[in-house]
């Protein structure tokens, strides 16, 4: 059950506080121009870099030998969301890490799959987009609209062929 959609970062998760920070800090620097205006370790501000650019709200550039980071002005929760909600409809059940590992990327290795799932639940979390209870994460109220939405919105364009108005039957 492979999903088509941009892969989830196969990095650790760097923490929401990172994220925002590199997405307010990135106005052409560098990772390590920023990791030191941060006050936060390089390794979070490219793991960071990674998810943002995979939502479109980090753009780089190269200028010489170095790249720099620009950010976008779009909510965090609305991009994530956008980007990859495919991940998180199965959560709609309460689902664990190991049945994401397994069933999101079951071609990729051990250590990756558990960093995609691991990075994609704790984001959820801080997010609040999902839930936990036991181990098991479930999308929240708040959540399973959003994502809805979302996938109800994504077949529409798919199967009205981008024609806004058309109708459509489900």
């Amino acid at each position: 059950m492979e999903i088509m959609s941009p892969k989830v970062p196969s990095s650790s998760y760097p923490g929401l506080t990172a994220l925002k920070g590199v997405l307010r800090e990135a106005s052409g620097l560098t990772t390590d121009q920023i990791a030191s205006k941060l006050g936060i370790r390089p390794w979070r501000v490219k793991s960071a870099i990674s998810g943002l650019k995979r939502m479109k709200l980090v753009k780089s550039e190269r200028v010489g030998r170095r790249i720099v980071y620009f950010g976008v002005n779009r909510p965090i929760l609305k991009a994530f969301t956008a980007t990859f909600f495919q991940y998180l409809l199965p959560f709609f059940r309460g689902r664990t890490t190991k049945w994401a590992m397994s069933s999101l990327w079951p071609a990729d290795k051990k250590g990756t799959s558990y960093k995609r799932a691991t990075y994609l639940i704790k984001l959820s979390k801080d997010l609040e987009v999902l839930i936990s209870d036991n181990n098991l994460y479930l999308l929240s109220p708040s959540g399973l609209k959003i994502v809805l939405t979302k996938a109800v919105e994504s077949i529409y364009i798919e199967e009205s062929k981008g024609k806004i108005g058309s109708y459509v039957n489900l």
